[in-house]
């Protein structure tokens, strides 16, 4: 199984936003709800291209690695783990079955993320410094499955934003949604690939995972 980070399996999203918003304030830039709404699932340059269109005056390494860097600090005490994600990830390796961590987060805090994980579980990262093009571009999902040693196709995706979304879905995995309330495209919310559900404990049962049982 190939899982999102931020906001998937951690709520972390507002996290990003307020080291985002901390960032704008520095140089007294506006900040709004719609900014901070606009900037899920982006791959982190493209938050960079943001800021600096809007008017920071720094370049794009040095407002990624900042970003990083306070993302971290703010999350010094662990990451914030979505209600079942724990249990969700612990019977999958009681299920034996492979995981990996797909995100745009750098890859030295998403390997934090997957340390503090269930033993055995994510055993694979893929950051966005890991790639070229960042999603919605499928590139990271694509080295996931690689390094796992599957096919794509085979691979179950769990994502939370549209940009995350295309990525699964453009890699031929069967991708869920957790969060329904996303908006979608016509195209994407018909794709046959494409499952929604509301939450972690109702994606467990969707797959048959009873407890740290098994997958059925």
């Amino acid at each position: 199984m190939l899982f999102d980070l931020d906001g998937t399996l951690v709520d972390s999203e507002p996290v990003w936003a307020l080291a985002t918003g901390e960032l704008a304030a520095r140089y007294d830039l506006p900040r709004s709800a719609a900014d901070d709404e606009s900037i899920v699932g982006l791959a982190i340059p493209d938050v960079a291209s943001l800021l600096i269109d809007r008017g920071v005056p720094l370049d794009s390494p040095t407002i990624e690695h900042w970003l990083n860097d306070r993302v971290a600090e703010l999350e010094v005490d662990g990451p914030p783990w979505r209600e079942g994600a724990l249990d969700l990830l612990a019977a999958l390796v009681a299920a034996q079955v492979p995981t990996a961590l797909v995100t745009m987060t750098y890859r030295t805090l998403a390997r934090s993320v997957a340390a503090a994980a269930p033993a055995g579980s994510l055993s694979v990262v893929v950051g966005g410094d890991d790639v070229v093009r960042g999603k919605p571009d499928p590139e990271a999902y694509l080295q996931a499955a690689a390094r796992l040693g599957v096919d794509p196709a085979g691979c179950v995706a769990v994502e939370d934003s549209v940009p995350g979304l295309t990525a699964a879905l453009a890699s031929g995995a069967l991708t869920y949604a957790i969060q329904p309330a996303t908006v979608l495209s016509a195209q994407q919310a018909a794709h046959p690939r494409l499952r929604r559900v509301g939450s972690l404990d109702e994606l467990g049962r969707a797959l048959g995972l009873d407890g740290r049982a098994q997958l059925s």
